[in-house]
């Protein structure tokens, strides 16, 4: 709804990251008087850091509440649907944090896992880890905290934590409180 690259924490909350990811994907055919292209290159530049950090620490706390505390709590109680459902926000919720970590625009649900294959920074070894979680037997519990701590390890490695929990909350909690602006820092942990 934008006719311009967001200038205010406000104008970038409101954008769609679809929207981004379609308008800095593919290539410019025609661009006669170049606007597009000016306001392009600048998307591709990628969030604010501090915009970034937050939506991290909100989708680190989200993950570990959906798939590290929720998950487990639901299949217990013999709750399929609604294990099954925290699995699906888990996977959402890890597949925003690798595209954070690569500072790429997420794209349209059903091309995220794909996408994510090509990215540099745990791009293939999470997305076959997540396709392993739906698809394969065995304890998804285990492979969600494996799946966790491969991202912990990744937030540590990139000085974005030095939290030494397994939880991804805790880790949330520490990226959280490095953002200095305060319309962000002032947000929920868990809201992007």
């Amino acid at each position: 709804g934008l006719n311009h690259v967001p200038e205010t924490m406000t104008e970038w909350l409101a954008v769609p990251e679809e929207g981004l990811a379609t308008v800095t994907n593919g290539k410019i055919f025609m661009d006669k008087c170049g606007e597009f292209t000016k306001i392009r290159e600048r998307l591709l530049e990628y969030y604010p850091e501090q915009l970034r950090l937050k939506r991290l620490a909100a989708n680190c706390a989200l993950a570990a509440q959906a798939g590290q505390y929720n998950y487990l709590r639901c299949y217990r109680r013999g709750e399929g649907v609604a294990a099954q459902l925290a699995i699906s926000k888990f996977i959402t919720h890890v597949q925003a944090i690798i595209f954070l970590l690569n500072r790429s625009y997420r794209p349209y649900y059903k091309w995220t896992n794909r996408r994510m294959r090509e990215l540099p920074i745990l791009g293939a070894e999470i997305a076959s880890a997540l396709e392993g979680l739906t698809l394969g037997n065995g304890n998804k519990f285990e492979k969600i905290e494996r799946i966790s701590a491969r991202v912990i390890s990744e937030l540590k490695r990139e000085a974005l934590s030095d939290s030494d929990s397994d939880y991804l909350l805790q880790h949330a909690e520490c990226i959280q409180s490095s953002i200095s602006d305060p319309m962000l820092s002032k947000m929920h942990i868990m809201n992007e």
